[in-house]
């Protein structure tokens, strides 16, 4: 009882705070992503993101300052929603993917799948509406033809600390030992940021390391679950905090610079290959659309350029091994992955059109079953932490299947086996109506400002980022990864929308 009363104190503070001071609450939760704590409540196998509720809260908020506009200002903020294109193919995929629940061979997973969708979704119109009313004079009114810049630097800062306590964290091995920092980051972090169930997860199939050139390395994860969940949130932030560089360049370069190189540092010391393979592709794409006409060789040479120096290694050359292992089809993880791509095709061949129901994967792979010495984590660490994570009365590390990390490390081929063709076609709908949109107003001769044009190229960058890591990992059902793609999702819109607007 104390448990929910102390959740809902919090709830309700943020909720009354919000109402008065709504864009403090949401650069807030914008800022509060990456470092949410993690509810434990007394409900078996269960962790809860207080970002998703604090989101769920926000987004009744939302609705209820809708009807508190003008009745101008709600005639015209309709008019904008009801155009916005991606915002009726989120709705179209989140009804498909609910649907998809009803065909799961366990539905109960599939219901806590679907769950995280629509818990965290909306926050993709909470966006919208911070960006499109601001208060005037006490009136809610819709907001003319402003940059989303206030957005942007509460998910720059955010990012910045983050691949500060990442960095912190992988220069610790070089203090002390690899499995002391680990260790300690289990104890204090995992419970906080994670939970007690998915850090016992996370702690069970740690990928914290990496065995480059027959040396064990930690990785920069910080406050992550792996480091390729913070590679995917690296990348939809880092590509957005450079399209500023440019334009405030002159102001205070040497702050820009530091936070830019800090990003990208962590980045490349994540030792994620497909996080390496959506650097090149978001940056190669910044470049090129940044610099148009007679300027686009330069911007060519200077994305090469940019591209070698951070993945060069030539300082650090466990980075270049760990780049140049990704054409190695034969090591191991690679080897891992392609088995995984294969079994994941194997349930598409069995459930092609409708999928197999989402959160019903793992059931359909051929070596579903696991036993409890399978299920145990093999005695690497010892002692104290492994004790902490044991649950004694289930005789497991946890009594639940469910957070067992099985997956394709695809998210395509992911989606495709549970939601089947229909569903794989409308969440890449979603980025390529984006995309076709994106390119009318940059290649059309459409006037738009500089600054504005500067961040719609930063998200562009970003999301192509994420689509190309997303062909190595999946990281869609992450609560800090899904709701910042849907914050550049929504500034990518209302960036799209307001030059219709103006048009």
């Amino acid at each position: 009882m104390l448990y929910f009363i102390i959740v809902s104190v919090f709830l309700s503070l943020y909720a009354v705070l919000s109402w008065r001071y709504f864009r403090y609450g949401f650069f807030f939760l914008i800022f509060y992503f990456p470092f949410q704590i993690a509810l434990n409540p007394p409900v078996a196998g269960v962790d809860i993101a207080t970002g998703r509720l604090m989101i769920i809260t926000l987004f009744f908020i939302c609705i209820a300052k809708f009807f508190n506009l003008t009745k101008e200002s709600r005639t015209q903020l309709s008019v904008k929603i009801k155009k916005d294109k991606i915002g009726w193919l989120l709705l179209v995929f989140l009804f498909f993917s609910a649907l998809s629940v009803l065909w799961s061979e366990n539905w109960v997973w599939g219901l806590r799948k679907w769950l995280v969708f629509v818990s965290i979704t909306p926050f993709y119109w909470v966006t919208l509406y911070a960006l499109f009313t601001e208060s005037d004079g006490g009136k809610n009114s819709l907001r003319t033809a402003v940059a989303p810049k206030s957005t942007i630097f509460f998910m720059s800062l955010s990012a910045f600390l983050a691949a500060i306590s990442a960095l912190v964290q992988f220069l610790g091995q070089f203090i002390w030992n690899g499995d002391v920092v680990f260790h300690f980051w289990a104890r204090n972090f995992f419970p906080v940021f994670l939970g007690q169930e998915f850090g016992a997860t996370v702690f069970r199939y740690q990928s914290w390391f990496a065995d480059i050139s027959g040396k064990t390395i930690m990785r920069a994860v910080g406050f992550f679950p792996d480091p390729h969940t913070f590679g995917f949130y690296i990348g939809l932030t880092a590509p957005l905090a450079l399209s500023g560089i440019f334009y405030f360049w002159s102001e205070d370069k040497i702050i820009y610079l530091a936070g830019i190189l800090c990003l990208f540092a962590a980045t490349v010391l994540t030792f994620s290959r497909s996080a390496y393979l959506g650097l090149i592709a978001g940056i190669f794409i910044f470049f090129i659309l940044r610099f148009k006409g007679e300027a686009k060789k330069k911007s060519v040479i200077l994305a090469l350029i940019f591209i070698a120096i951070i993945l060069s290694g030539a300082l650090y050359p466990p980075v270049y091994n760990r780049f140049h292992s990704i054409f190695n089809v034969e090591e191991i993880s690679n080897a891992g992955r392609l088995k995984n791509w294969r079994e994941a095709w194997s349930v598409v061949e069995k459930y092609p059109v409708y999928g197999s129901g989402i959160g019903s994967y793992q059931l359909n792979l051929n070596e579903k079953e696991e036993t409890l010495n399978n299920l145990k984590r093999k005695d690497i660490f010892s002692g104290v932490i492994a004790d902490w994570f044991y649950d004694n009365k289930s005789g497991d590390y946890f009594g639940d299947n469910y957070r067992t990390p099985i997956y394709a490390h695809n998210l395509y081929l992911d989606i495709w086996a549970e939601m089947g063709i229909i569903g794989l076609l409308l969440w890449i709908g979603i980025f390529a109506v984006m995309f076709w949109e994106n390119a009318k107003i940059l290649f059309s001769g459409i006037i738009i400002d500089k600054l504005n044009t500067a961040y719609l190229i930063g998200t562009m960058a970003a999301l192509f980022w994420f689509i190309v890591q997303s062909f190595f990992d999946t990281a869609i059902y992450s609560p800090i990864v899904l709701p910042v793609l849907m914050t550049v999702l929504a500034i990518n819109a209302f960036l799209t929308l307001n030059v219709k607007q103006r048009v």
